[in-house]
C-alpha cells in the first residue's frame, strides 16, 4: 500500500517560493558518447528529465538531471547526459523544504536548471562535430495529481545536415 505525499498549500508553497536564492549553479557530472562523427537524414531525439535534493546548512542542493539520445530505429547515434546543482539559500526550516520539493521539482526547479541544459547540449553537439540542435521550449503545466507525477519522455525528429 502506498502512502500518498501531502497536498501542499498553495499559500504555504508560495512562503517557501519567497524564503528562496539560487546562489550557485555546477554541473555535477557530464557523459558524451558520439557513436558517428556526423550524421546524416533523420534522428529521432529523446530527453528524460529527473530531479531530486539534499539538504544542505543554508538550504539545499537540488540535482537536475538530463539524458539526450539520438537514434534511428534501434541504433544509437549519440547519447548525452548532464546533472546540474543547483545550490538554493533558504530560510525554510528542513520539514518545509520537503514538504515543498514536489511541487517545487514540478513548477520552478526545470525552469531554473533548463537554460543551462539547452546551452551545454547545443555546446557539447558541436564540439562533437554535429549541426546545433536546439532543444525545445520547456513549458511547465499545472503540476499532476500524485498518481500521475511521472514526466513523459519529449521526442523529437530532426533533420541532420
Amino acid at each position: 500500500m502506498s502512502k500518498s505525499p501531502k497536498q501542499v498549500d498553495p499559500n504555504n508553497y508560495n512562503a517557501f517560493i519567497e524564503t528562496l536564492e539560487l546562489v550557485n549553479l555546477r554541473l555535477v557530472d557530464a557523459a558524451v558518447q558520439a557513436n558517428i562523427p556526423k550524421p546524416s537524414g533523420e534522428l529521432e531525439a529523446k530527453l528524460s528529465d529527473e530531479y531530486s535534493f539534499v539538504l544542505v546548512e543554508e538550504g539545499f542542493e537540488a540535482y537536475a538531471s538530463y539524458k539526450l539520445f539520438f537514434y534511428r530505429e534501434s541504433q544509437l547515434f549519440a547519447r548525452l547526459e548532464a546533472t546540474f546543482g543547483l545550490m538554493y539559500a533558504s530560510q525554510a526550516t528542513s520539514e518545509e523544504i520537503e514538504q515543498n520539493f514536489e511541487l517545487f521539482k514540478q513548477a520552478s526547479l526545470p525552469l531554473n536548471a533548463w537554460p543551462f541544459a539547452r546551452e551545454f547540449f547545443h555546446n557539447m553537439l558541436g564540439r562533437m562535430g554535429w549541426p546545433p540542435f536546439t532543444l525545445p521550449l520547456l513549458k511547465v503545466l499545472p503540476p499532476t495529481p500524485p498518481e500521475k507525477k511521472k514526466r513523459t519522455t519529449q521526442r523529437k525528429k530532426t533533420k541532420i545536415q
